[in-house]
């Protein structure tokens, strides 16, 4: 009798052990997050923004093939408009948020009326002084200003929004 309870004890802690693994397992995996990126053409100023862009989200902690699925859509290579690539990016490849950059990138996200957030960089503030709660990003206060930092800047306010802030709640920035 006492061996059958002593099997009996060793059976239940073999199951819970399973079950804390389990539980543990399932705690420490990670949500992967999938980012749009409407790119309006390979340029070096295209690339600028994006690189910055995508500097602050690996310097929080998102890295691509990890806990991070970056989704891109040049324009000029898939020969289609701004309009396309973003619809593209949220219909079809459900991302979570859609980087845009330049003027035509941020009009194109309007267009789409959306509801998943947008970020935009690389475009003048006047150029749409209202936008949806769903919009916030990081506009350039001169035509000459950093747009690496200004990607930069795009990718804090990205940064906020994964993390759990509303995009209403993040304000437009605007680089120097």
């Amino acid at each position: 009798m006492r061996l059958a309870h002593s099997s009996f004890q060793r059976l239940l802690l073999l199951i819970s052990a399973l079950f804390l693994l389990l539980f543990i397992a399932s705690a420490c995996e990670q949500k992967v997050v999938v980012i749009g990126i409407a790119e309006p053409d390979q340029s070096a100023s295209t690339l600028s923004l994006r690189d910055g862009f995508l500097e602050v989200l690996k310097e929080g902690g998102y890295k691509a093939g990890e806990n991070l699925r970056v989704q891109r859509r040049d324009s000029t290579f898939r020969k289609q408009s701004q309009q396309q690539s973003v619809t593209e990016l949220i219909d079809q490849e459900h991302s979570e948020l859609v980087f845009v950059m330049g003027q035509d990138g941020l009009a194109a996200a309007l267009a789409a009326k959306a509801a998943v957030p947008v970020v935009f960089a690389g475009c003048q503030p006047c150029a749409h002084t209202t936008h949806p709660a769903n919009v916030t990003g990081a506009a350039m206060a001169a035509e000459n200003s950093d747009l690496h930092a200004n990607g930069r800047q795009a990718g804090a306010l990205a940064l906020r929004i994964i993390k759990g802030e509303k995009p209403s709640a993040v304000p437009v920035v605007v680089t120097p």
